[in-house]
Order: structure tokens, then C-alpha cells, then sequence
């Protein structure tokens, strides 16, 4: 029993340290004034091919469905209302990163970007949601292969994995 405690509780740190570093590192690339300079002017180029394209609101959305699933993982509310909590965190880090990005020369915050952080965050949440739920529901564990035995005439045969048609006799 404490072994799964104390597993429990590594894995807990672990996600909120995930997520931590992640939070910063998307923090960083969204309000640094050049977030690819270790590139130099192929960054730049990158940069500039991408801002206001279908591809930036992509990148935007799908680093929030990242940061939200990753939120997800560390806290695994309970209630509506700690989902909700957690998800209005995302969302409004995404706001303010995008109002921020106003005050940092050679950046700009755009409504479009604001509204792909929040769209990226509700889908990312609602998959990590879906996931975690069919992770931990009775139906995930019902359907794992398991082992049980029958009885058939008199003799004990081993019926293996449910569901996959391995029948294997016991000794």
C-alpha cells in the first residue's frame, strides 16, 4: 500500500513539473520579441512566414490542447467546477500571453491567436478528459485481456485471454 502512494505521489510531482516547464517554454515562445533566434535569420524567416497564416492559428491551438491536457494530467479534477477552474487557467494564460504580446516590440497579439489558444485548450481538455476516463472507467478494465477458467464435463479447462480465442488446457 504505500508503494502506490508514494508512486502516486512521484507521478503527481512529475505532471505538475511537466507541466510547469511546458507552461514556461510556451510562455517564452509567445512573448519573447524573437523566440527563434538561436536560428538566426532562417528563424526569423520562420517566424515571418508563419505569423497571420492558417499554420500559426494551428501552432496556437495545438500548443494549448498540449498545455491544457498537460493541466489535466497534474491536477485530474474531480467536479465540474475544478474542470472548469483549470480550463479558465488555460484559456486566460492564452489571453494574457496574447494581450502581453501588445507591449513587446516586434510581436503583435491578435484576436485570431486568442481565440485558436482557447479553441486548442477546450479540445485539448476535452481529449485528455476522454482519455483519463477511459484510462481509469470499469469498461477499460472489463474489456483488458484476463485470464478465468470454465468447466467443461468435469474437467478444468483454462480459457485464456477473454475474447481472443486462445482456449489452453491446464495441468
Amino acid at each position: 500500500m504505500m508503494f502506490s502512494v508514494s508512486r502516486h505521489f512521484a507521478t503527481t510531482r512529475l505532471a505538475w513539473v511537466v507541466a510547469a516547464v511546458y507552461a514556461a517554454a510556451l510562455t517564452y515562445g509567445l512573448v519573447a520579441p524573437h523566440p527563434l533566434w538561436l536560428f538566426g535569420a532562417t528563424g526569423r524567416a520562420i517566424e515571418e512566414s508563419v505569423d497571420r497564416t492558417i499554420v500559426g492559428h494551428v501552432q496556437h491551438a495545438a500548443a494549448y490542447a498540449l498545455f491544457a491536457g498537460l493541466l489535466l494530467w497534474a491536477r485530474r479534477p474531480r467536479t465540474w467546477s475544478g474542470h472548469l477552474r483549470w480550463l479558465g487557467l488555460a484559456v486566460s494564460h492564452g489571453m494574457v500571453t496574447e494581450a502581453i504580446q501588445m507591449l513587446v516590440p516586434a510581436r503583435y497579439g491578435a484576436w485570431p491567436d486568442a481565440f485558436a489558444n482557447a479553441l486548442g485548450a477546450g479540445v485539448g481538455w476535452m481529449a485528455g478528459a476522454w482519455a483519463i476516463g477511459f484510462v481509469t472507467s470499469r469498461a477499460w478494465k472489463a474489456n483488458r485481456p484476463v485470464p478465468r477458467k470454465e468447466s467443461q464435463s468435469g474437467s478444468a479447462r483454462v480459457r485464456g485471454f477473454a475474447g481472443l480465442g486462445w482456449e489452453g488446457e491446464s495441468d
